[in-house]
């Protein structure tokens, strides 16, 4: 249940607008491009086909004998029938409504399943733009500390710089490279992971900031609004539909079966036909059928019981989270704005207002600073795509 309740929150994503989001963009391309929802979809067409098996009548039964007599002056005997049994859950279209009821529970499994493709997608995609800030971040960090790298180059030539200030020069910039290329390969990695949730096709994400997404104001009304778009909610609303209609064919099935056909018997020159008709009357073949169908829909009834408390309480604590990761974010956010930036500090080395060590001491407390505030970002992202997955 656990599992299932996962699987909902995993549904509450994106809603169509008219400029596109980069969430949109590429959710949609992998909607259409992802070969595991492909064998999904075919597998679901299989399924409802299965499901529409046995619906109708049972086949005619033809039956032609041709006996001789002995002695032979007794003649030959000639005898034919045909037979059509009729089942009363059939004859009511109760297998029926059976049978499309399953197939709307068989599109709801599509649906969850759909779900958590796509939810495993935004992430990824949250987390390439998360990378792509950083990268952003260190590769200006990475031009600042080139040319103060060049220009120590110089002072040292020159004899206004120590062989010690030269050499932290050439350590700050590679720290900077080194971090660039450790984000990249994250980078490259998580966008091997999307190309292959998009089918094979290279997905392409230069975003830096994320799109505008903001958290529910009132928790009880929103959390009423969006259930109703649960596709494990209704599932397991289904299966109790299911499962009542399961119910009323294993009753019909406890009534009698009726037969009726011709029959035609001809001895010599006798020649006898007419109509048959008969009663098949299950005492035993369906004992505790009707009994297991019941207890199959309580069952049911339990787990969508169990769906709607843990449900209610996993999301509120979703909610809860994403408003800490959003006042988080806004703190980080206040600091950097309020703290040195790479310019001033560049500007200040420059004027020589403070050193080459303190320059490097300032910069690494700003980065740590700006990656907790992206990461803070990422946080927030993350929890508001689960409490949005139902709209995917």
């Amino acid at each position: 249940m656990k599992y299932l309740v996962f699987i909902f929150i995993l549904s509450l994503s994106y809603s169509p607008s008219f400029a596109q989001t980069v969430y949109e963009r590429i959710l949609q391309d992998i909607d259409q491009n992802n070969t595991s929802l492909r064998a999904l979809n075919t597998q679901i067409d299989a399924l409802k086909v299965q499901n529409l098996t046995g619906i109708y009548l049972n086949n005619p039964e033809v039956a032609y004998s041709y006996l001789w007599g002995k002695p032979s002056d007794l003649g030959k005997q000639q005898d034919l029938s045909i037979t059509q049994e009729f089942d009363i859950a059939t004859l009511t279209g109760k297998r029926k409504t059976l049978a499309n009821s399953q197939n709307k529970l068989v599109e709801l499994d599509y649906d969850t399943q759909r779900i958590q493709i796509l939810q495993t997608a935004k992430e990824n995609i949250i987390t390439v733009i998360y990378y792509n800030n950083l990268i952003a971040q260190l590769e200006t960090q990475q031009q600042h500390a080139q040319e103060i790298s060049a220009l120590y180059k110089k002072k040292l030539a020159l004899g206004d710089a120590t062989i010690i200030e030269f050499n932290r020069s050439k350590v700050n910039l590679a720290n900077i490279q080194g971090q660039i290329a450790q984000i990249h390969t994250e980078r490259e990695r998580t966008l091997g992971d999307l190309k292959q949730q998009n089918g094979g096709v290279e997905v392409a994400i230069l975003e830096t900031e994320y799109p505008l997404e903001a958290l529910p104001t009132h928790f009880e009304t929103w959390y009423a609004e969006v259930i109703k778009r649960s596709p494990i909610l209704q599932s397991l609303q289904q299966e109790i539909i299911v499962d009542d209609q399961h119910i009323a064919v294993q009753k019909s099935a406890n009534l009698p079966t009726i037969s009726a056909g011709f029959a035609r018997e001809k001895i010599i020159d006798e020649d006898f036909k007419g109509v048959t008709l008969g009663v098949s009357i299950p005492l035993w073949q369906n004992k505790n059928k009707v009994k297991h169908a019941r207890l199959a829909k309580i069952a049911s009834e339990e787990r969508l019981k169990d769906f709607q408390t843990q449900a209610f309480t996993q999301l509120q604590s979703l909610y809860q989270k994403a408003n800490n990761d959003k006042k988080t974010m806004e703190i980080y956010r206040s600091s950097i704005d309020n703290s040195s930036t790479n310019r001033l500090l560049k500007k200040a080395l420059d004027a020589g207002e403070i050193t080459l060590l303190e320059y490097t001491v300032e910069q690494n407390i700003y980065y740590e600073n700006y990656r907790k505030s992206v990461e803070a970002q990422q946080n927030y992202q993350l929890a508001l795509a689960k409490l949005h997955e139902f709209l995917l």
